[in-house]
């Protein structure tokens, strides 16, 4: 479930600002950075569970679909070990 999708400040002077886009789903959160240069954009992604501050995973990837795909698989992956 999507929980917000904004726009952020650029860390580099001149840089486009980020998108930051939230995502929800069986009790884990997924965060992804989109980060603009020359060379095109990357999505910068990070999974947490609900309320933890503890990384479980992250990456990067050079589409919001592969993100998403990433983010997902490692979800299901997780939830079906719990299980």
């Amino acid at each position: 479930m999507l929980v917000s999708e904004k726009d952020t400040m650029a860390s580099t002077p001149g840089a486009q600002p980020s998108k930051h886009t939230r995502f929800e789903r069986n009790g884990y959160t997924a965060e992804v950075v989109i980060s603009d240069s020359a060379l095109g954009s990357i999505y910068h992604y990070v999974i947490q569970r609900d309320g933890s501050p503890e990384l479980l995973h992250c990456g990067q990837e050079v589409s919001m679909q592969r993100a998403l795909e990433c983010i997902h698989e490692f979800i299901d992956k997780r939830s079906s070990r719990a299980s």
